[in-house]
């Protein structure tokens, strides 16, 4: 029994869970490093080891480098049909032995202006002009290896560019992003841990069988502590109504994708047939086919759907004969008395008969103690 509500709890949620996971770990790799970066500074870009640096949060300030020219320009279209454009400027930034060292920066709209105010400077500065505006900014990215199509417009311009400048020009193929950190980052990525961690243990609680530990602690609670083997002998033995419900001579055994559920025969109250509802187009509820409703001596309710007619009446059919003192059928009068005079309801039931074990469950209990 114990073993079948563990494969079910894997067959029906295993699955789901797994793919929590997955996006979990999805999740994490892709916002991982944004999320980290939210916190922490970046690091001062180094041309003289930027493979070294490849992927890495990098910054610089911008009165520190020559903005030589803007070569490129490229839309992009986001997940919501929002447009947006991004510039590719050249930078050069002097190395240690003072040649001059040209990075790609991507700038997006917000830092155009700035970008062009550096690109003013060095225009002004290799004509011999003054007056050029300081630019008390940084910009920071993701330092990247640039792709084929990128480098081939930066050698483009390069080879066009005339640069009356009398230090040595190289270029590098890299480029700086223009990646920002957001806190939407540092949520998404929390959700994922979450997310990941609860999938973890839930797969873990399944394969130990912790789902069953609740119904473990039922069966002793009202059968005794060695009760167990005698409710696994009970399933083997139970009858089989359909894939979802067993009866044997001490418990129904319920399975369901919300979880496995017992419940003693001798505790059943009421049982009746009633419409169960379902959504259809547009969310309306409409009575969509008829199911079983069970009341327990605590008044726990308990819905069992079917659609075959012939399943409800010999389901109930059944009830009546394993469970005599079981109250079978609907009418206003019983549910008035159920749910304002509870006590005289249960007279009513077990007044009727014994309520206690019947003689097949009997037989049971004595072949173990045997």
């Amino acid at each position: 029994m114990f073993h079948r509500m563990k494969m079910l709890s894997f067959k029906r949620t295993g699955f789901i869970l797994i793919i929590m996971a997955i996006i979990g770990m999805s999740c994490i790799y892709l916002y991982g490093n944004s999320a980290y970066n939210y916190y922490n500074e970046p690091v001062q870009v180094d041309v003289n080891d930027l493979k070294d640096q490849k992927n890495k949060y990098v910054k610089f300030d911008m009165d520190d480098v020559m903005i030589m020219n803007c070569f490129m320009e490229k839309k992009q279209e986001s997940l919501f049909g929002k447009s947006d454009t991004f510039y590719y400027y050249v930078i050069g930034i002097k190395d240690d032995t003072g040649n001059l060292k040209c990075i790609v920066c991507v700038s997006d709209k917000a830092e155009k202006e700035l970008f062009d105010t550096g690109l003013d400077n060095f225009n002004k500065k290799i004509k011999g002009k003054s007056g050029s505006k300081k630019i008390h900014a940084k910009k920071s990215g993701i330092l990247l290896k640039m792709d084929s199509f990128l480098e081939i417009k930066l050698r483009e311009y390069l080879a066009t560019a005339k640069i009356n400048m009398t230090d040595k020009v190289y270029y590098e193929s890299y480029y700086i992003s223009e990646y920002k950190p957001d806190i939407s980052d540092v949520v998404i990525f929390g959700f994922a841990v979450l997310l990941l961690l609860y999938s973890l243990i839930e797969l873990f609680i399944i394969a130990i069988g912790g789902k069953q530990r609740k119904i473990r602690r039922k069966i002793k609670r009202e059968l005794g502590k060695d009760a167990v083997n005698m409710v696994e002998r009970d399933y083997e033995l139970s009858r089989f109504f359909n894939k979802d419900i067993r009866i044997g001579d001490i418990y129904i055994y319920l399975f369901s994708i919300e979880g496995s559920t017992i419940i003693k025969l001798t505790d059943i109250v009421w049982v009746y047939e009633c419409e169960m509802s379902g959504e259809g187009k547009g969310k309306k509820t409409f009575s969509e086919f008829s199911g079983i409703e069970l009341w327990d001596v605590d008044f726990e309710s308990y819905k069992i759907y079917a659609k075959d007619r012939t399943f409800i009446d010999g389901f109930l059919e059944y009830i009546v004969s394993v469970c005599p003192h079981t109250v079978v059928g609907y009418n206003e009068k019983l549910e008035n008395m159920f749910l304002n005079e509870n006590d005289k309801f249960k007279n009513i039931v077990f007044n009727r008969y014994t309520g206690g074990l019947n003689d097949r469950q009997e037989r049971i209990t004595e072949s173990d103690s045997e």
